[in-house]
Parts: C-alpha cells; sequence; structure tokens
C-alpha cells in the first residue's frame, strides 16, 4: 500500500516517491530525498542513524548531508526550512501562515 505523508501544503507519496506543494509536483533529484522528506514530516525532527539505515551499507560519511542539501534547494521559495541540529540530526520546520 503506497505511503502519503502530509504536513501543511507539502506532502510525499511512495509507489513512486514523489513530492508535492500545493498539489504540484516538486522535482527532486531522487527518492530518497522524498524518503528523507517524508521522515521529517512524520517525526519534525530525525537523528542521522534513521536517515543512514535508508542508505544502507553503501554509505559515505557526506551521504545524509549532501541528500539534505538537495533538498533545500528543491524547497527554496517555501516556507519550509530544514535545520541541522548538530551532534544529532535534522528538523522540519514550517511557517504556519505562508
Amino acid at each position: 500500500m503506497p505511503l502519503k505523508v502530509q504536513r501543511g501544503r507539502l506532502m510525499v507519496m511512495s509507489e513512486p516517491w514523489r513530492t508535492f506543494w500545493d498539489g504540484r509536483e516538486i522535482p527532486l533529484f531522487g527518492r530518497m530525498e522524498s524518503r528523507y522528506l517524508s521522515l521529517l514530516l512524520r517525526f519534525g525532527e530525525v537523528g542521522l542513524g534513521a536517515f543512514e539505515m535508508l542508505l544502507g551499507e553503501d554509505t559515505s560519511a557526506r551521504a545524509v548531508p549532501v541528500h539534505m542539501s538537495r533538498l533545500r534547494k528543491a524547497l527554496i521559495g517555501k516556507p519550509v526550512k530544514i535545520e541541522n541540529i548538530h551532534g544529532w540530526g535534522y528538523r522540519l520546520k514550517m511557517e504556519d501562515n505562508p
């Protein structure tokens, strides 16, 4: 069964992984960014370990930050912010009244 996670105007769907803002698809670099965003939408704050588990064993030290950078670029102009929680993980913040 496909996954659908939504918070405000931002939504992620699986099978295939796609991301939407106000019903319009946001082009991302790959499905991994949508998977990362779905975790942030569900939990708000996510530790590095959870993101690394999605990547599996083929992980470089820079893999998670690279995916987060791509996500931030895709969300430019939207009232959404992905913050680094030093030494722990990432936090998703959304403005209440975009």
